[in-house]
This record gives structure tokens, C-alpha cells and sequence, in this order.
């Protein structure tokens, strides 16, 4: 559910930049940008039955690995 909703989200964000609608982005109304926050990027693979955990560390590695701050 939660890709759908993030899917949704950037198609209306991609169509409102179309129509030239810039300040209906969440970045641009006010919103503190720093707020933001989308799903964790990562699919990740668990051993055991703790999938919070597993995705927790790959996360983490992934983040790890980049060449900008990734830090959340």
C-alpha cells in the first residue's frame, strides 16, 4: 500500500510541475523540506522472522555506502 501511495504522490507532483502548479509541491508551500520523508528505498531479505530488523540493516549499509550524506 505504501508504494501505491508514494506512486500517487509523485504522479501528481510530476503533473503539477507540467502544468507549471510549482507551488503545489510539498517543498514549495511552506513545508520545511528537512520534513519530508518518503519509504525506505531498499528491499531486503530476512533470515528470521524480524523483516523490521533485517530491512533496518540494509538499510543502513545502503546509506552507508553513499557518496553524500545519507544520514536520516
Amino acid at each position: 500500500m505504501g508504494i501505491i501511495r508514494y506512486r500517487r504522490m509523485l504522479r501528481a507532483a510530476i503533473a503539477a510541475v507540467k502544468e507549471g502548479r510549482e507551488e503545489a509541491l510539498p517543498m514549495k508551500n511552506g513545508t520545511d523540506p528537512a520534513a519530508l520523508t518518503g519509504p525506505v528505498s531498499n528491499d531486503a531479505l530476512a533470515t528470521g522472522e524480524d523483516l523490521a530488523a533485517a530491512t533496518a540493516e540494509s538499510d543502513a549499509a545502503r546509506r552507508a555506502a553513499c557518496p553524500w550524506d545519507a544520514h536520516v
